[in-house]
């Protein structure tokens, strides 16, 4: 516990307070002993909006500590950890930083702007020894949980594909944030923010309020609109280095400057399966599902309502074969022996009805219920129960829900498909890169 902590409670800092950090402030809310002390984002406007929900639940505004300069968050020996939600780009260079201050971090996925920057904040972590957790928040998650649960009980029999797609069923889904009134050069401090890009530019507000969809900034689609899916992939089958990594894709839609694709297709090879991932930011029927493809079960995760994996449905393989088709050239005495030797009636129908085991079951998962903060909106969604199990580990009570070393793993996945489809996408690029190459 942090030198001038209330016993029992914590002092949180908060590095980036846009659409993310917010989030985790809202969930905070109906935390017990918890206080957000310190802040730090680049835009004036965020700054004020954290004023504004920390001084109705956490801190008096004279004693927050709101500010442009990361490092002076860094620098308070009062808190017990740092949440930091920063565009990808910024994660390295802070979380490195916070790691050899031995702050505890909660990190937003995917866990790397690069799988490079990825295993530098991986080692730095190991070294430190500090408390980190990633923030994907599928592990939190009990239809993940369940869904793991089944494949370790060998229910899908052995599995040869997985298929995750992600469809965006809105504009702001899509990367296209609206700007604030006041957004200028005078409340964004633009020098600092370009200063830990590849290709620092001018002033613009797309850069800033749309990051993702500049390949300076964002990792790409796979690390971001579909990191739960293979954080999800990474978790329930522990997936080895492909040996095989293609992607294609384009824009197709959003004809507003982007560098990511709207429409996005990769492919993952392994060993003994496949991996599909697919998003598309280009229709307004939105939808998320991970599905697992096994020999004796086809297993289906959904996200319902738009707060991660809420369903579980498990579709057995059927025994049953279209025979009565497959046969109905065959004169009667052979086509009636094969019916018995397959144990079928004289119709060609099963003689038998098939085992409970073979039912198709579905599992509702109810992914809004109370979580350790207590009772609010906010705290009872997945984001707030993710956070307690970040809270509860910095108690000593368990172990932290999300490690770095699986946060590591599911990015260098999802950076592989995203650099397929640069590479691709480059001129004289092939559809096609070599696992070694990325």
């Amino acid at each position: 516990m942090a030198k001038g902590t209330p016993r029992g409670g914590f002092k949180l800092g908060l590095i980036g307070c846009g659409v993310r950090g917010v989030a985790h402030l809202l969930a905070l809310q109906g935390a017990r002993g918890v206080q957000v002390a310190a802040v730090a984002d680049l835009y004036d406007g965020h700054l004020q909006r954290a004023r504004e929900i920390t001084a109705s639940s956490f801190t008096a505004p004279d004693q927050l500590l709101a500010t442009r300069e990361y490092r002076q968050v860094l620098a308070r020996q009062d808190l017990d950890a740092i949440i930091l939600a920063v565009p990808d780009f910024w994660q390295q260079r802070i979380f490195t930083a916070a790691m050899a201050a031995g702050q505890a971090v909660y990190c937003e996925a995917p866990f790397g702007y690069t799988a490079a920057a990825g295993e530098a904040m991986l080692a730095a972590a190991q070294k430190s020894k500090a408390v980190v957790q990633v923030g994907s928040g599928v592990t939190s998650s009990k239809a993940c949980q369940r869904a793991r649960d089944l494949v370790a009980s060998g229910r899908l029999g052995t599995i040869y594909m997985v298929d995750a797609v992600r469809n965006v069923g809105t504009s702001l889904g899509s990367w296209r944030m609206p700007y604030p009134p006041d957004a200028s050069p005078a409340t964004i401090d633009w020098d600092t923010f370009q200063s830990a890009a590849a290709h620092p530019q001018s002033f613009a507000l797309p850069r800033f309020f749309r990051w993702r969809c500049y390949s300076d900034y964002g990792a790409g689609v796979a690390s971001d609109a579909l990191i739960d899916s293979v954080t999800a992939l990474q978790w329930i089958l522990k997936c080895p280095v492909p040996t095989r990594v293609s992607a294609s894709g384009g824009n197709y839609r959003w004809h507003d400057g982007r560098e990511t694709p709207d429409i996005f297709h990769a492919r993952l090879a392994f060993p003994h399966f496949e991996v599909q991932l697919r998003c598309a930011m280009t229709t307004s029927q939105g939808g998320h599902k991970l599905s697992f493809y096994g020999s004796t079960a086809t297993m289906v995760l959904e996200d319902t309502r738009g707060n991660g994996f809420d369903t579980v449905q498990v579709l057995p393989e059927t025994e049953a074969e279209p025979y009565v088709t497959a046969v109905a050239a065959w004169p009667a005495a052979p086509r009636q022996w094969f019916y018995m030797e397959h144990g079928l009636d004289a119709s060609g129908n099963p003689s038998r009805q098939p085992p409970a085991t073979e039912a198709g079951e579905v599992w509702s998962v109810d992914e809004a219920g109370p979580s350790a903060h207590g009772q609010n909106a906010y705290s009872d969604t997945l984001v707030g129960r993710h956070l307690a199990s970040f809270l509860a580990a910095l108690r000593g009570r368990g172990t932290v829900a999300e490690t770095a070393q699986l946060g590591q793993e599911s990015a260098r996945l999802a950076h592989l498909a995203d650099d397929a489809y640069r590479q691709a996408q480059s001129p004289g690029g092939h559809a096609q890169a070599g696992s070694a190459a990325h």
